[in-house]
């Protein structure tokens, strides 16, 4: 590979798949690419599924983290609904483990398979 000194290269990676950003600056101009999980079209259905797994959390919780978890599906359900890719996989990045298993207790695959994505 030829080394161009006006030419720099760097690459971040963030989180567990959470994505790659790639600068390659040149010439006073900035190019800039960025593939990540969060950019992915959001799976039809997904938003029902997540208010649906929000409720069954809220049965299920105990204590301040589940309660937290809780918040963090209801809050990942509305930003599917406003298509907000990277809301979904901050959300449920931060809703954990229980939120996966809550999942997979009730049958909400597509909401399992979408958290387990993000952890």
């Amino acid at each position: 590979m030829t080394e161009h000194p006006d030419v720099e290269h760097s690459v971040i990676v963030r989180g567990s798949n959470e994505g790659i950003i790639q600068n390659v600056p040149g010439g006073g101009n900035t190019v800039s690419a960025e593939m990540s999980v969060a950019s992915q079209p959001i799976p039809d259905g997904l938003a029902d599924e997540l208010a649906r797994l929000a409720a069954a959390m809220r049965e299920r919780a105990d204590g301040l983290d589940q309660d937290r978890a809780v918040v963090a599906v209801g809050e990942a359900a509305e930003a599917a609904r406003r298509g907000d890719a990277a809301g979904v996989a901050a959300r449920l990045r931060s809703a954990g483990r229980w939120a996966w298993e809550v999942a997979r207790a009730i049958g909400a695959e597509l909401a399992a398979a979408v958290i387990v994505e993000r952890l």
